[in-house]
């Protein structure tokens, strides 16, 4: 490993560097740093005396190969937690062009700007990722973590709720402005909604802009929104499915109310699509109802709809 840059040598000491000089060294802001500290269990510092982080030039280096990959769009989940060789191993073997080409950004760059307060950084690394990857790559690789990442850094304090709130606004702006370009798609029809006291949305817009991307017809109903205005929507849009986006804060008991009165109340013909993280706690579904919660099993579904409308 190359040695610390000149000015960096006086941040050290027998106790290792700074997060300041650690995030220099590394491009990884002291905030972000804290949070892997706390979800992953590394960089785990050394505490001087009076409490203060400090890193050894291990943690550097080891910092410094997750970035690379980070770079080349693994996610910071997946390569934490290796070792030192299989991370060495996973970037010999990686193309620099994984996420294709010219586009560098990670997942880890735009919650940076989150946390920041950078909305315009943001915006611009959105459109780039959108450019770069096409619309479908963009939900799947760029646009759902982020979700992800931006609930999970509010939900452990790192986020305020009006940063999380303008990170939301960013992400929703893109989405709208993709979704313009499939505003003639000729597939099956989809209605999607969230059941009532079901406010975020998000994660059913990303899902509408996959399904539009795969040229079927979408149509928002939108957030909070009663089992039979669902159903009545479904039928005025001939919707082939309506999907439900249920989170892991939904009552599942409420859940299943719900979804027993859309289930009676939607055309026979009509699948019902469900997905969410508090899709997967619900033991029982209507006889109609198909859990989707990984996007193959979207692209499944939806191939089902185009089969079936095939005489």
């Amino acid at each position: 490993m190359n040695k610390p840059p000149p000015d960096t040598k006086d941040a050290k000491n027998e106790a290792g560097y700074s997060i300041r000089v650690v995030s220099r060294l590394t491009g990884v802001s002291a905030d972000t740093l804290r949070m892997w500290e706390r979800r992953y269990g590394f960089p785990k510092p050394q505490r001087s005396a009076s409490g203060v982080r400090t890193y050894l030039p291990a943690d550097v280096e080891r910092l410094t190969l997750v970035v690379r990959a980070l770079k080349l769009g693994y996610r910071v989940g997946e390569t934490i937690r290796l070792s030192d060789s299989a991370l060495r191993e996973r970037l010999a073997s990686s193309s620099p062009s994984r996420l294709g080409q010219g586009y560098v950004q990670t997942v880890q760059d735009l919650v940076d700007c989150v946390i920041g307060d950078r909305p315009d950084m943001l915006r611009d690394k959105l459109r780039q990722a959108a450019a770069n990857l096409g619309t479908k790559r963009f939900v799947v690789e760029v646009a759902a973590p982020l979700l992800t990442d931006i609930g999970d850094a509010w939900f452990e304090g790192i986020l305020e709720v009006q940063q999380e709130h303008q990170a939301t606004e960013v992400l929703l702006a893109q989405v709208h402005a993709l979704a313009t370009s499939y505003e003639n798609s000729s597939g099956p029809m989809i209605a999607m909604a969230t059941l009532p006291r079901e406010t975020h949305g998000l994660g059913m817009m990303l899902t509408a802009l996959y399904l539009a991307a795969s040229d079927a017809r979408v149509r928002v109903i939108g957030a909070d929104t009663p089992a039979l205005q669902i159903a009545q929507a479904a039928r005025i849009f001939k919707a082939d499915a309506v999907g439900v986006s249920i989170s892991a804060a939904a009552s599942t008991a409420a859940v299943r109310e719900h979804l027993d009165v859309l289930d009676g109340s939607l055309d026979k013909s009509t699948t019902l699509w469900l997905g969410g993280k508090g899709a997967l706690r619900l033991d029982t579904l209507p006889a109609r109802a198909v859990c989707l919660n990984h996007w193959d099993e979207i692209d499944d579904a939806l191939q089902s709809l185009v089969s079936r409308s095939i005489p």
